[in-house]
């Protein structure tokens, strides 16, 4: 017997047990179907994260922090979701009294989910961030769509925690929600597609073939976690108050985040291959540069392992795997080219940019020149 509590009195109780029992695909369904894809991503979490950390290790602490937090929110929620079928579907099998009540388990996700995406979405922000030449005005608004987006969640929780069959309490706070992130992602994906897009710039033809590869996988890491949160929205406006298949799209929607972090993160991997294809060492450097020659054919050195591309017209960035875009543009005059480059470097040209991708901690960056004032450009921009 449920002693009842605030929103569930006994004859709502009794009604969602009766609802229950004449659709159990619709309630129960979604959970377990929940577990067998959160346990198949899972598999697919770990390869990544063993990929990341043998390839990488410890890059910078801000970095790994990220990545663990990101893993361990990953693999809590993957416990509850465990933890809420292990209760319901076998030590508790036939109890709907104890499904429809709402759990612990079904307010507890809508609070970790949100924390999940935002450090996910923490790290794309600041990709944009970097890659507009530190704009601190554009990471302040995306971090408050990101930060907005977690809040609104928080009543969510607590909604159904305690009222849990008000749906049109939680669709005030669980809409917006969902809309704030999804605009959120869209605004990362366009200014981090655009950046790299470069209308009317001119680039060698491994250059282009880069700077394609990178808005490939921009597009694909942010449209499976999109995807799913707009589902995830569309389901339950429609039908919240009559199943719970919106759990499903719900539940899966933060886990897609970490291993689009992850997938972007490994990329870098096969960028590196492309940058220098014929380094057959194990460590491939990252390092490359843009070079201001006229002429249509890439050139490669070995030299410091720096991978040398010729370009038509100068670009005012160089990206990265990372989505990390560090720029340096190194000014005319030995004295100042010799005190802003870096050693393993042997950029010459006044006009000649570079990049190191293998720099993640963050360092405060050395005084901008005059050109690099006017192109908006910080010397040594860390992700």
């Amino acid at each position: 017997m449920i002693k009842p509590v605030i929103g569930r009195p006994p004859e709502i109780i009794a009604m969602g047990i009766a609802h229950a029992k004449e659709d159990p695909a619709g309630i129960i369904g979604p959970w377990f179907m929940a577990i067998v894809g959160y346990t198949f991503m899972m598999g697919f979490l770990t390869v990544q994260a063993t990929r990341y950390f043998s390839a990488f290790g410890i890059e910078c602490w801000g970095m790994f922090i990220l990545v663990v937090l990101a893993l361990v929110l990953a693999t809590a929620q993957w416990g509850i979701v465990v933890s809420a079928g292990w209760n319901w579907l076998v030590i508790n099998y036939g109890n709907w009294a104890l499904i429809v009540s709402a759990p612990w388990q079904a307010w507890l996700t809508p609070m970790i989910n949100p924390i999940t995406i935002l450090v996910c979405q923490l790290f794309f922000a600041h990709r944009c961030y970097t890659l507009y030449g530190r704009n601190l005005p554009m990471f302040i608004g995306l971090l408050l769509g990101m930060v907005a987006s977690a809040v609104l969640c928080v009543p969510v929780g607590l909604q159904v925690a305690i009222d849990p069959y008000n749906f049109a309490l939680g669709a005030k706070f669980a809409i917006p929600a969902t809309v704030t992130s999804l605009v959120t992602d869209v605004a990362i994906t366009g200014l981090t597609v655009w950046k790299l897009s470069r209308h009317g710039a001119t680039y060698s033809p491994n250059t282009h073939d880069v700077l394609q590869r990178l808005r490939n996988i921009t597009l694909e890491a942010a449209a499976p976690p999109a995807v799913f949160s707009l589902l995830n929205m569309v389901s339950f406006t429609t039908m919240g108050d009559k199943n719970l298949v919106f759990t499903f799209f719900g539940v899966l929607a933060p886990c897609l985040y970490v291993c689009s972090l992850l997938f972007v993160l490994n990329a870098r991997v096969d960028v590196r291959r492309q940058l220098s294809p014929n380094d057959d060492t194990d460590t491939l450097s990252t390092r490359f540069e843009f070079s201001p020659v006229v002429s249509s054919r890439a050139r490669n050195t070995d030299t410091s392992n720096t991978a040398v591309f010729s370009t038509a017209t100068v670009p005012d960035f160089a990206p990265n795997a990372t989505g990390r875009f560090d720029i340096e543009r190194l000014g005319s005059g030995d004295k100042r080219r010799e005190s802003r480059r870096n050693p393993d470097s042997f950029a010459e040209s006044k006009s000649e940019f570079q990049v190191d991708l293998d720099r993640w901690d963050d360092v405060s960056p050395p005084t901008r020149s005059k050109a690099s004032r006017v192109m908006g450009a910080d010397p040594d921009q860390i992700c």
